[in-house]
């Protein structure tokens, strides 16, 4: 009796089990489907921002991170996983020298990032990875603040140009003129790429006026410093084209009439002003 009451009610709950467990299934595969991931490994390029010494920012020179913490940095250098695994390698440095030891540095990183088909993001470590996200790394016990600045394939080549830019450098003492040599290079020691390079060189008498004032004589004079110089240089810069115009060691743009600072091993020109620029060849790195 007991074994017919229990077929009966077998029978009777089946249907419904069968269609509890259909629409089950069903959401299941949907869940998933929607929610249905893929790792990735993928090139970024970021601008070191800093993490204490953010406001350490500015409009010529961009951030600029300090020697002690650059000099930690080499190509090769991983960040770990809390398993082990490798999720970011640093594959190339582009730094310029700045004011009072800081450096403005560009990283090359290859990370593993996590795709969302139902979002459409490109997720590391909980961040999205889109243009200007700062994003965190600890390479090799380093910790960085980045801003992303570019997002490419592995096999993505940053397209460079070579420039020959035409300016002059005013009414500078005549020791810092004689310092000024032709031959003179800014070189990224890790690749040993030349980003600039002085080419040509010509020193003239400077023209520029002096203030001077004789305060107990009640006078005021503007006369030649003879003592001082006016330096015509022709340098060869490496840059980037970018919305239509040359941007040099980041975010310097190259045009007649601008100010472009050049930071050589020797010799620093910071006010070089532009008067003409006209492009070589296209490379690529």
């Amino acid at each position: 009796m007991s074994l017919d009451i229990k077929k009966l009610l077998f029978s009777r709950l089946t249907p419904f089990v069968l269609l509890v467990t259909m629409i089950i299934s069903i959401l299941v595969i949907s869940m998933v489907k929607h929610q249905k991931i893929s790792l990735q490994r993928q090139t970024i390029r970021i601008e070191i921002t800093g993490k204490d010494w953010t406001n350490n920012y500015s409009l010529t020179e961009g951030y600029r991170a300090p020697y002690w913490l650059i000099e930690k940095l080499e190509k090769g250098i991983v960040e770990l996983s809390p398993d082990g695994k490798i999720i970011a390698e640093l594959l190339n440095i582009e730094y310029y020298e700045r004011h009072g030891g800081s450096l403005q540095v560009f990283l090359d990183l290859e990370i593993e990032t996590v795709d969302s088909f139902s979002s459409g993001k490109t997720i590391y470590k909980g961040k999205n990875i889109q243009i200007g996200e700062t994003i965190e790394f600890n390479l090799n016990n380093t910790k960085i603040l980045g801003q992303v600045t570019d997002i490419n394939d592995i096999n993505y080549q940053r397209e460079k140009e070579y420039v020959i830019v035409q300016g002059i450098y005013r009414n500078v003492p005549n020791s810092l003129a004689q310092k000024v040599e032709v031959g003179l290079q800014s070189i990224n020691p890790i690749n040993g790429n030349v980003y600039s390079e002085i080419i040509n060189k010509n020193v003239f008498q400077s023209t520029d006026k002096v203030f001077y004032e004789y305060p107990s004589e009640g006078i005021v004079h503007f006369r030649t410093d003879y003592s001082r110089r006016d330096i015509v240089l022709e340098v060869r810069l490496q840059v980037e084209k970018h919305l239509g115009q040359y941007f040099y060691s980041g975010n310097q743009i190259v045009k007649p009439g601008n100010n472009l600072a050049l930071f050589f091993p020797t010799v620093n020109l910071k006010l070089m002003e532009i008067t003409d620029v006209s492009e070589i060849t296209t490379v690529q790195e």
